[in-house]
């Protein structure tokens, strides 16, 4: 199975089909609401992960990045430098064998996956780590991280812990059917006899 990534329409095809990400998903049915974030928010996240993905890489060049990124960039070399984690997946894009999603893992490890942002928590991003977690070979040998990099240079870091992962993924899983099912019915919640 081929898994193509179209990045100007940030859109997953998987032999020939296209599948919904996890954020369209948790979108699509309210959890995530595009409206309370401040203008600039994504593209500043896009660019704070591609100065990661770069970093992570060897391949940064630090006289790209723009001035008011650099503290971002910092609070991931000290994260770094304090956990020592190592990567065996860096921006890797999966999707799930049956369920028919797909997302981009911002790291993996042997024994954990992490959601790198550049805002600040929101409970929906439990949901977004463990949809992300199930698409890999062995999700209940790893532990879901979301990492916060701040502004000034500072981070936090917060675990999901292992035990909670069934029940973010039950609710991940009824986004998904939602999802399908205004899909199926061309969000006709009344049916086609209408």
């Amino acid at each position: 199975m081929s898994l193509v990534f179209d990045q100007a329409t940030h859109s997953y095809e998987r032999d020939g089909v296209r599948l919904p990400s996890v954020t369209q998903v948790l979108k699509s049915v309210g959890i995530i609401d595009p409206e309370k974030y401040a203008p600039g928010a994504a593209a500043r996240g896009t660019a704070v992960h591609l100065a990661c993905q770069y970093l992570d890489e060897g391949d940064l060049d630090e006289s790209t990045i723009a001035p008011e990124l650099m503290g971002y960039l910092t609070a991931y070399r000290k994260f770094l430098a304090d956990t020592g984690w190592k990567w065996i997946g860096i921006e890797h894009r999966l999707a799930h064998k049956t369920l028919n999603y797909a997302g981009t893992i911002d790291r993996i490890s042997v024994d954990l996956v992490l959601d790198i942002k550049s805002g600040q928590p929101e409970a929906w991003h439990r949901l977004q780590s463990a949809a992300y977690l199930a698409m890999l070979e062995n999700p209940m040998g790893r532990t879901r991280y979301g990492l916060y990099l701040g502004p000034r240079g500072t981070y936090g870091l917060t675990e999901y812990p292992r035990q909670e992962f069934a029940r973010d993924w039950a609710v991940f899983q009824s986004a998904l059917n939602i999802y399908n099912w205004r899909g199926k019915n061309n969000g006709n919640a009344t049916g086609s006899n209408t």
